[in-house]
């Protein structure tokens, strides 16, 4: 085997995976060589070391559509293809792709011009006037573009050629200002004309201002048909969409006019993909209900607006048998195609076909429970007949998930409700004990309201977690009921952090107002102020859920988390004014040393602190939940991981004001019983030295005045004495 044959084997794979659309030597080369030249490269090729076997599919299948082989060669590739299996000729000829993909994408090859010489008259002028109406699509020069044109024209009838008119469409997609482009193209009839503008609105080396020029142009120097005109509008309106942004504006009318023109001026291979979008399903994410019937129409109408326009239909409909074959050749939902067909084809069929297809995916072990819930989601929005949905809810393989996260998220919030009824009880407990007393009659005292609101808050949003888990433990394809109890569970979700938030600032504000003024005097009030109204930014998320899942036009999960991140920053702020009062009291703390009060202040400052600090923390895990839903929406574990780890945080932050409050009354207590210890000895004193001075009184005249000043006194002094010893 010579160098030439050596080095050419080593470079084809690489030029068969870009199959550059610019012909190289590569490509003459091989049809130089010679039939026994030719059979050395097979035989390597088919060499087991060579390429895996599905790499040599590829490459026999370039071989022979871009060169026109020797009958021994084809029979060479085809004795080496069945050496891989039993069925892997069959394959090879099964899904050996439509020779016009190889033509379009490379025109200027011996198998190009093979093909093009067994196509129809209509078929052969449509590839050619696509051939040189689109050169950018291969990058050729203008020169280029007529050397291609005339080789693919050799050897075809005269009259054949004569209807090529490849020179002047050259001309005027290279140059369409040009004064004898212009004449050209106004000589031409509308249809003409359409495809023409749509060939120079495919150019994407064109920019859409430079195109607007053009046009503008065209139309000011040949006075265009309002039809043109109005081709031209949309070309400029459509030409910068996506595939997925079209549909999503135009998923309601697949087929107008704007649609039509967009598809048009698209290049053969985004045509194709437009075609799989639709026929594959991937439409269904806009929401509307189609059938395979709906979609073979809408490409119906695409096929027949492009060749009305004289442009190349050829793949497009061989693209659509291909998936109607499918279609129309499977009694069942599969999992060798993707989810969009399985639903378009489910949609096709009558409730009876639907209810097996749901049976035979409930027996079928090729679908997981996995596999086979995600189908199911998808297919359920579009689920017209009550018997079909209930068909799916008495499938357990879809409808029961024993996912392990799924458990642990219920325990975790059932722990969680132990947690908040300890800490219910402990409160209950301390206002029993201190502050239901002859004393102090403070049991609805507005620290303890706003804490009891507190824990039970957190108490109701465990419970709601836990009715959420447990719904789908139990029922994951929800239907019109349970989607009634999963939106009012979202809105309790809303509900219970709002009136934790306000009733935590509440309780905050009211244990430290006299320590904020002693930080703060001018601004205590203005703080109060500002935790009072910060119920109006807390209300918001619950405003905006409830709409959301009534399904009122506007609202959307989207806008409900931005007022949710709006109080969450709201929380944050006051959170912030709040912890540092605390550390700038703490800091003076040893300055109020000979203040009665200072332990007592002290107290809340340092648990202030440590509130104020976890609930710091809690804002800033809430606040990470957008970017998780922006940037990370498939990782539920995260997710619900921030969800649980915000709310563990509340607990911390509430449990931290239980301690406060046990701290100050229990130094209350002790308080007491040291001044009730004093008094009564005071009392002790006073009336034995009372006794006293009466017995003196009986035995002996009344003192004068004087005295008597002088044993008040003396009385003051003892008692005043005993007192500091008490």
């Amino acid at each position: 085997m010579n160098a030439t044959i050596t080095n050419f084997i080593a470079s084809l794979p690489q030029l068969i995976s870009g199959y550059s659309p610019i012909t190289n030597q590569s490509v003459w080369l091989f049809d130089s060589f010679s039939i026994a030249e030719q059979s050395q490269i097979v035989t390597s090729l088919c060499n087991p070391s060579t390429l895996p076997g599905n790499d040599k599919f590829d490459l026999f299948w370039y071989l022979s559509e871009t060169f026109v082989l020797d009958d021994t060669i084809e029979s060479q590739i085809e004795k080496c293809i069945a050496g891989y299996g039993r069925n892997s000729l069959n394959s090879y000829f099964q899904y050996r792709p439509n020779p016009m993909t190889y033509l379009y994408s490379n025109p200027f090859t011996p198998g190009a011009r093979r093909t093009l010489s067994q196509v129809s008259s209509s078929e052969f002028i449509q590839t050619l006037d696509y051939v040189c109406g689109r050169p950018f699509t291969w990058q050729y020069t203008k020169n280029q573009t007529l050397e291609v044109a005339q080789y693919l024209q050799s050897g075809i009838l005269q009259s054949l050629s004569d209807g090529i008119d490849c020179k002047n469409i050259v001309n005027f997609v290279a140059s369409p200002l040009a004064p004898s482009s212009g004449t050209w193209f106004s000589l031409q009839g509308v249809k003409k004309q359409m495809a023409l503008i749509y060939n120079i609105c495919g150019d994407v080396t064109q920019s859409t201002q430079s195109l607007t020029f053009t046009f503008y142009k065209l139309n000011q120097t040949l006075s265009l048909d309002p039809v043109l005109q109005n081709s031209m509008s949309n070309c400029l309106y459509m030409r910068d969409g996506g595939i997925e942004q079209v549909y999503s504006d135009f998923a309601g009318w697949p087929t107008d006019d704007l649609v039509l023109t967009w598809y048009a001026s698209r290049s053969l291979w985004t045509q194709l993909d437009i075609i799989d979008f639709l026929i594959s399903g991937w439409v269904l994410e806009f929401g509307i209900r189609f059938t395979v019937a709906d979609m073979t129409k809408v490409v119906g109408v695409y096929i027949n607006f492009t060749d009305y326009l004289g442009l190349p239909t050829s793949l497009a409909s061989d693209e659509l048998q291909k998936y109607l074959y499918w279609y129309d050749s499977t009694d069942r939902l599969s999992m060798d195609v993707t989810g969009g067909m399985n639903v378009l084809w489910f949609n096709s069929q009558n409730t009876s076909m639907q209810i097996r297809a749901i049976q035979t995916l409930c027996n079928d072990a090729s679908f997981s429970p996995h596999s086979g819930f995600n189908l199911v989601t998808l297919i359920w929005q579009f689920i017209r007949d009550s018997s079909v949905r209930h068909e799916i809810q008495n499938c357990p393989k879809v409808t029961r998930d024993n996912r392990m996260d799924f458990y642990i998220e219920f325990y975790v919030y059932l722990g969680l409700c132990f947690i908040d009824l300890g800490m219910l009880a402990a409160f209950v407990y301390l206002v029993w004990k201190y502050d239901n007393t002859i004393e102090s009659k403070r049991v609805l005292s507005p620290f303890n309201i706003g804490f009891a609101v507190v824990v039970l808050s957190t108490l109701g949003l465990n419970i709601v977690y836990m009715c959420y888990w447990q719904l789908y433990l139990s029922l994951r394809i929800l239907d019109d009921s349970t989607i009634m109890e999963a939106g009012f569970y979202y809105v309790l979700s809303y509900f219970f952090p709002a009136v934790w938030k306000f009733s935590y600032l509440y309780v905050s504000y009211i244990r430290s107002k006299t320590l904020l003024k002693r930080v703060w005097p001018r601004w205590a009030d203005l703080i109060g102020i500002l935790c009072y109204i910060s119920v109006i930014p807390f209300i918001l998320p619950i405003a905006f859920s409830i709409p959301e899942i009534i399904g009122i036009s506007g609202f959307t999960p989207t806008r409900t988390w931005a007022v949710q991140t709006a109080s969450e920053i709201v929380l944050l702020i006051l959170d912030i004014i709040l912890l540092t009062a605390f550390v700038k009291y703490v800091t003076r703390i040893n300055a109020d040393a000979g203040d009665s009060k200072s332990d007592h202040f002290e107290a809340i400052a340092k648990y202030g602190t440590a509130a104020s600090g976890a609930c710091l923390l809690l804002c800033v895990v809430a606040l990470m939940r957008p970017f998780i839903e922006t940037y990370l929406p498939t990782r539920y574990e995260i997710l619900t991981g921030s969800v649980t780890a915000t709310i563990f945080l509340m607990h911390v932050v509430s449990g931290t004001l239980l301690l406060m409050k046990w701290r100050l009354v229990s130094r209350k207590e002790w308080s007491s019983r040291g001044t009730g210890t004093t008094e009564r000895r005071t009392r002790e004193v006073s009336t034995g030295y009372n006794s006293a001075k009466n017995s003196r009184k009986s035995a002996q005249p009344e003192s004068t005045n004087g005295i008597q000043s002088q044993s008040g006194m003396m009385s003051s002094k003892v008692a005043a004495n005993n007192t500091l010893v008490g």
